[in-house]
């Protein structure tokens, strides 16, 4: 009989709920998609949106990725550069918090039981790949940006973001590309949080094979 996978059920803390409430109504991204950032359900954001009277989203509220319309909420990544990088920071900020409270447990030797190491591991998990949708996505446009960019300007006879000779273009004579760093921070981050998530699971392994 095949095994079932069960997704774990997220308990956000305060800080975590103040993060989904801010990306809520700002609008910065889907219910959907911060939903899956977090590594917990529609119908729990919306039912605390009502509960607690969280502001409306301009219009936008309920509106679902792939929805068509000038209002429509899309996932990260179309609004701003900044917008974009805020996201992605604020969903590391959250994963990182939850990597703490775990390191502060191990550092000061309390003991984790396989099945506690296990839970937040996959809490952890979860959230990290609502974080990689994220950071997918935000790859995606920034390439279909650069080469539209690109077709664009070759259209008039002109290299790709070139400003003149030797100005303000990248090294090489390549399209400079600002929004690569944004791609490029969140990648920077996710191995920084697999290692740190990696090294945990070594430690509580460790620790068990210790006993």
């Amino acid at each position: 009989m095949a095994a079932t996978h069960e997704t774990p059920m997220i308990i956000l803390n305060t800080a975590q709920w103040a993060e989904v409430r801010r990306l809520y109504e700002s609008g910065e991204g889907t219910v959907h998609g911060i939903a899956q950032a977090f590594g917990i359900s529609d119908r729990n954001i919306l039912y605390r949106a009502k509960r607690e009277s969280w502001l409306r989203r301009a219009g936008v509220r309920g509106l679902q990725v792939g929805d068509k319309g000038p209002n429509t909420p899309v996932p990260p990544g179309h609004p701003t550069r900044a917008v974009r990088q805020a996201l992605i920071r604020r969903l590391y900020k959250a994963i990182d918090m939850k990597l703490k409270h775990w390191e502060d447990r191990m550092a000061r030797g309390e003991d984790l039981t396989a099945a506690d190491s296990e839970r937040m591991a996959k809490e952890i998990t979860t959230m990290i790949n609502g974080f990689e949708t994220v950071a997918e996505t935000e790859g995606a446009i920034e390439k279909r940006d650069a080469q539209s960019a690109a077709g664009g300007t070759a259209a008039h006879g002109r290299p790709a973001n070139r400003r003149g000779r030797g100005g303000a273009s990248s090294a090489g004579g390549a399209p400079a590309t600002p929004d690569v760093s944004v791609a490029a921070d969140a990648e920077r981050m996710r191995i920084e949080i697999a290692e740190r998530l990696e090294r945990l699971r070594n430690h509580c392994g460790n620790a068990g094979s210790a006993e």
